[in-house]
C-alpha cells in the first residue's frame, strides 16, 4: 500500500507543478460593470441552462438525490441509534 500511496502523491505533485505553468489571460468582458448586476435574472438562467443538453435532468436529478438522502439521513439516524447506544456507533 506505501507503493501506492506515493505513486499518488508524485501524480498530485505533477499536476500542481503542471497547474503554476498554466497561463490565463485576463479577461476583458469582467471589467464592465452594469448597474443591473444586483437583479436576477431568472429567465436568463432557463434560457441558459436550457441551452445546454441534459442540464436541467442534471440539476433535478442532484436534487432529488441530495433531498432523499436528507430525509433517509434523517429517518434512518433515530432508527440506528434506537437500536444499539451511542457508543457502539
Amino acid at each position: 500500500m506505501d507503493w501506492a500511496i506515493g505513486i499518488s502523491m508524485m501524480v498530485t505533485l505533477l499536476v500542481i507543478l503542471h497547474l503554476f505553468s498554466l497561463s490565463f489571460p485576463p479577461e476583458s468582458h469582467l471589467d464592465e460593470r452594469h448597474e443591473d448586476d444586483k437583479k436576477i435574472d431568472l429567465r436568463g438562467t432557463i434560457r441558459i441552462i436550457a441551452g445546454i443538453s441534459g442540464l436541467f435532468a442534471m440539476i433535478f436529478f442532484a436534487m432529488f438525490n441530495n433531498f432523499l438522502g436528507g430525509v433517509f439521513m434523517s429517518l434512518m439516524d433515530a432508527y440506528g441509534l434506537s437500536l444499539v447506544s451511542v457508543e457502539v456507533w
